[in-house]
């Protein structure tokens, strides 16, 4: 029998929707909730409506009130085409299982915490890391336990995002284990959500730097390259200063995991820089707490997507899900279970771990990696370079045009000054307009951002930094114009030159 009140509710639906273009979303999104606007008073129809427009958009995230996790995934996706592979998820925004959010009595809960290698970047569902965990404890458990392993993984996380997501909702989660998984780009700026879902060109967690993000790659938009940067190295003090970040935020982590009776596990997989992780992550915690994965896995094709894709395939999938069982089941990470041995993890901890903890343990990789560079003490502007862009971590475009907050890394090549050129935009708006100017962590000279003129400083180094290889050379402003031919760029000043000299 037809239901008429769904069938009112149907044509109320129609209503709220029709006419209104899906381009404005979030105009349509504001005026559902406004009933005068709408016409819409039931608060079902109104969840329905913007249902309907998440289900037919293109994007995949969503924002996150906290600015330190930023975003998560879009919920209730159905198979949405994104991230190399189709999407669902689930009410809380993650590529998961619906599942209660208050750990009932009687489960034990595994959370595997990360990002697009957690989430399964161009993999089914099914083929993930905890979709294996999850069996293989199951059918190896002593006890009768309800076990259950949990992705928290969102593309594009960093390491205080991830660490921070989960920190602030233990009471209510309450795992028993969580697992992070930290890979090369989780120093990066994390980076925000814009309209439909895309990402965005801010971080949510320093909100003033505008659009002067930071990665490890210069960024595609600004130079149109992909040139690696130092960023992973630990040379400069923007380096440094983001590994000690992530290395705070992961111990906080684990600290509360083990204040509310779990268990914490750092999974690292990051080739060649597993000596900087024992130095600024690893000695934040216990060493039962880490495990490395060796760079040959890491690098091995049979467990890649492709050669020049890094995340695990299905079998790269299965694998770390048997080593994690390997770890849990030797180091008694889950009690409760009363896990029983199994020769198959356990060769592969013995194979791939111990391998892995050799390389934190040794400075061998990263003095070959360092000795590759070829950074330079002068850096000019315009350039369409890459060993150019090699050197900036962000916010300095191929120009030379300055975001509210920018990053570059100079070789000192013995010098102990620091000269610095470039000029004013001339650009009445910014009277009063300062940008400040740092050597890592000491600030240098405040330069005004009103008139016209050109500048140029000669800045003299501390004994400090003149001992120091190498310096990151920051720049964070307090007032910036818009540059409308480069969609709304945020610009502050224009640098032609940066140089120490002796």
């Amino acid at each position: 029998m037809h239901d008429p009140s769904a069938r009112s509710k149907d044509l109320r639906l129609t209503a709220a929707l029709a006419g209104i273009s899906l381009a404005l979303l979030v105009a349509l999104t504001w005026s559902l909730t406004r009933l005068p606007r709408t016409g819409v008073s039931d608060a079902e129809v109104r969840e329905q409506a913007v249902l309907e427009l998440v289900r037919k958009g293109s994007g995949v995230f969503d924002t996150h009130p906290d600015p330190d996790v930023g975003k998560l995934l879009q919920p209730g996706l159905e198979e949405r085409e994104g991230e190399e592979t189709r999407l669902s998820t689930n009410r809380y925004g993650l590529r998961e299982r619906e599942h209660v959010w208050t750990k009932p009595d009687g489960t034990v809960r595994v959370v595997l915490l990360g990002d697009s290698y957690v989430m399964g970047y161009g993999v089914p569902a099914e083929d993930r890391v905890g979709v294996f965990l999850e069996q293989y404890l199951t059918e190896r458990a002593g006890s009768k336990a309800e076990v259950e392993c949990l992705h928290f993984g969102v593309s594009s996380w960093n390491a205080v995002a991830e660490a921070t997501f989960v920190r602030r909702q233990l009471g209510d989660l309450r795992p028993d284990l969580v697992v992070q998984v930290i890979v090369r780009n989780d120093l990066n700026d994390l980076t925000g959500v814009r309209g439909f879902g895309a990402t965005g060109r801010f971080t949510p967690q320093a909100r003033s730097h505008a659009d002067g993000i930071v990665r490890r790659r210069s960024q595609q938009e600004l130079w149109g390259l992909r040139t690696p940067n130092p960023l992973l190295f630990g040379l400069d003090g923007e380096s440094r200063g983001r590994w000690e970040e992530a290395g705070v935020a992961i111990e906080r982590l684990a600290r509360a995991v083990e204040a509310h009776g779990g268990t914490f596990l750092l999974v690292a997989m990051i080739p060649g820089f597993h000596s900087l992780v024992e130095r600024y992550v690893a000695s934040e915690v216990a060493p039962a707490e880490v495990v490395y994965l060796s760079s040959e896995f890491a690098m091995a094709d049979e467990y890649r997507r492709a050669p020049s894709d890094p995340h695990w395939n299905r079998a790269g999938h299965e694998v770390v899900a048997k080593l994690l069982y390997g770890v849990a089941q030797e180091r008694v990470l889950l009690p409760g279970l009363e896990l029983a041995p199994w020769e198959e993890a356990s060769g592969l901890v013995r194979g791939i771990l111990d391998a892995g903890l050799a390389e934190a343990q040794s400075d061998e990789a990263l003095r070959a990696l360092t000795a590759e560079l070829a950074l330079t003490s002068e850096l000019t502007f315009p350039s369409e370079s890459p060993r150019v862009a090699g050197q900036v971590y962000g916010g300095v475009d191929s120009q030379g045009r300055v975001a509210p907050y920018a990053s570059l890394v100079l070789a000192r090549g013995g010098g102990g000054t620091l000269v610095l050129e470039g000029r004013r935009l001339g650009r009445p708006e910014l009277t009063g307009g300062i940008a400040r100017v740092y050597a890592d962590e000491v600030l240098l000279e405040e330069i005004p951002l009103d008139g016209d003129r050109a500048f140029s400083f000669g800045l003299p180094l501390s004994d400090e930094l003149a001992r120091r290889d190498h310096i990151a050379l920051r720049f964070e402003c307090d007032d910036w114009v818009y540059d409308f031919d480069r969609s709304w760029r945020c610009v502050a000043f224009a640098l032609e030159r940066a140089a120490i000299v002796r």
